[in-house]
């Protein structure tokens, strides 16, 4: 799952893809909704393509969901003041994290506001883009993806729509 989600089809295919789109200013972009959402979606893409087949693999798989709920909610309860470092690591040790790896996970919210939300939002689009788009040719819906770079989802989405 963590390969899926780090190497292929996540985030490693992502950025060598778009390192080698023929449009120079689209190659540095990259969009931290548009970059989780596909590491989350590459994951989701993995299942519904049946690489992962058994108990253990959706196990794990909504464990990260789980936990990436978690963690979004955990990133605006401390971005709006309503939790505090404490508080916010006591909810990620209750999610199953060890204490003294939730309190160093929690300074990290801090520093970057809104990013732990990103994966949830981003795998949402992605798997609404899927749906649409996507679900009767896997193939064809991911090298569309990738062949955008990391544009905007409304973007990416007149895109898909203009090549169906």
């Amino acid at each position: 799952m963590v390969t899926a989600h780090e190497t292929c089809p996540g985030h490693h295919l992502l950025d060598m893809s778009r390192w080698n789109l023929g449009r120079v200013l689209l190659r540095s972009l990259e969009f931290p909704l548009f970059y989780e959402g596909w590491a989350c979606f590459a994951e989701e893409l993995m299942e519904h393509t049946g690489y992962f087949r058994g108990p253990a693999q959706r196990l794990l798989l909504a464990r990260r969901h789980f936990l990436r709920a978690i963690r979004g909610k955990i990133d605006l309860d401390i971005q709006t003041g309503r939790m505090n470092l404490s508080e916010a690591a006591s909810c990620l040790e209750d999610g199953g994290i060890n204490r003294k790896r939730a309190a160093s996970i929690v300074r990290r919210y801090a520093l970057k506001p809104g990013y732990q939300v990103c994966y949830s939002i981003g795998l949402r689009r992605f798997r609404n883009l899927f749906e649409r788009f996507g679900r009767n040719n896997p193939g064809d819906f991911v090298q569309k993806v990738l062949s955008l770079g990391e544009i905007d989802f409304d973007d990416l989405e007149e895109e898909l729509t203009s090549s169906e």
